[in-house]
């Protein structure tokens, strides 16, 4: 655990903690049902040397009603917002036109999938999550676009040893007739294991 908490302070937050299970319907799934959806097609493989900035990936991802609930379930975060059509009528009318919305972190998710498989692949890790910026609430039915893009390649010398990194501009856009509005941006640093396929 984190060094600030003290033993008893560990304690005490342990007994305090609920135990998240994954619900029923979604127990009685196989891993092998789980895994026969994910795709087969192997992710790239990355070498520092080989991206360029401007290397971009995106998706285009309609957020349904069922992507949301399934996320509830998931992340345990069962807010009326998200999953309480009535309630969304009511208290989210002024605020988000009646609608529920998608959980900050579902949109977060996309981002990840569209920065760490499409865009990058193996190889990478995650070194820094910078803050990510909320400006626009994703609804329920919003076409989204998740984009992610190199905008910077260096290099630092960490104990001793030169690491490479990529910063990535990462950015949810709310599809609109008249163009894209941005709702989510979510920048990140990746670590890149390998410099080139020669070393």
């Amino acid at each position: 655990m984190d060094s600030d908490l003290t033993p008893d302070r560990a304690g005490e937050i342990l007994a305090r903690a609920e135990r998240l299970e994954l619900p029923s319907i979604l127990e009685t799934l196989s891993e092998e049902d789980i895994l026969a959806q994910i795709p087969v097609s192997p992710p790239k493989d990355i070498y520092w040397d080989e991206i360029e900035v401007g290397d971009m990936a995106a998706v285009r991802i309609t957020v349904t009603w069922k992507w949301v609930l399934l996320f509830a379930m998931v992340s345990g975060d069962y807010n009326p917002i998200h999953v309480n059509k009535e309630f969304a009528a009511t208290v989210g009318k002024k605020a988000f036109g009646g609608n529920n919305i998608a959980h900050g972190a579902l949109s977060n998710s996309f981002l990840s999938g569209v920065s760490g498989y499409r865009l990058l692949g193996s190889g990478i890790y995650l070194h820094r999550k910078l803050e990510a910026n909320y400006l626009k609430a994703v609804k329920v039915g919003d076409d989204i676009l998740a984009v992610a893009e190199v905008e910077e390649k260096y290099a630092e010398t960490i104990k001793g040893k030169e690491r490479y990194f990529l910063k990535i501009t990462n950015h949810i856009y709310i599809i609109r007739d008249d163009g894209l509005e941005l709702a989510v941006s979510s920048p990140s640093v990746a670590g890149v294991l390998r410099k080139s396929r020669e070393s």
